[in-house]
């Protein structure tokens, strides 16, 4: 039961949370690296450039959990489920990057809940 659960918190939170966190911080990174051409220069200031590290720190977790996940979901189910970072995704652009936010991506967003809604309570979710 406690591993049900485990794998269920893997799967909503950890791992769309890691997949947030993780384009957040390389939009920030852009935006540190926009001004300089690429070339060695640049690879040398993106390698010490901190939230690459952090990207690549989240990346790693959201990587060890989705492995977890994998081991007790079907991974028809998993993927679509992990589909909510689109949703997290989105809403850190528009409260973070204050990016605008269209009528058909407000539609899509609908949708996408929809979608997460409906195969969530599938019972062949339920694995």
């Amino acid at each position: 039961m406690v591993h049900n659960r485990l794998n269920s918190i893997l799967l909503w939170v950890c791992i769309p949370l890691c997949t947030t966190v993780t384009q957040t911080l390389l939009k920030l990174s852009a935006g540190v690296l926009e001004s300089h051409p690429f070339g060695m220069m640049w690879l040398e200031m993106a390698a010490l450039t901190p939230y690459i590290w952090g990207a690549l720190f989240c990346e790693i977790i959201g990587f060890i959990a989705w492995i977890l996940v994998l081991k007790s979901h079907n991974l028809s189910i998993a993927f679509t489920i992990s589909s909510a970072s689109y949703i997290l995704v989105i809403l850190a652009g528009y409260g973070i990057f204050h990016e605008t936010l269209s009528v058909l991506q407000v539609i899509g967003l609908v949708f996408i809940l929809s979608g997460l809604f409906l195969i969530s309570t599938s019972t062949s979710a339920k694995n």
